[in-house]
């Protein structure tokens, strides 16, 4: 799961995390924000799952909403 966005991370290259139903399951939001800690370039979701990510994030974040 880490692979990934640690190769996309050296490389220089951008990479999207999309923590579907991440407020639904407990070890999912564990596993998101193991991922979170590798700094996606940009984080999608739906406002219930962002709302849960940063109320589980102990570290500061930056939020953008588009509409």
């Amino acid at each position: 799961m880490k692979v990934a966005p640690v190769w996309l991370n050296q490389l220089g290259k951008s990479w999207v995390l999309d923590p579907t139903i991440v407020g639904a399951l407990g070890f999912q939001l564990k596993a998101c924000l193991k991922l979170i800690e590798l700094k996606p370039t940009i984080v999608r979701g739906n406002g219930s799952e962002i709302i849960a990510l940063s109320m589980a994030s102990l570290g500061s974040t930056k939020i953008r909403v588009w509409s």
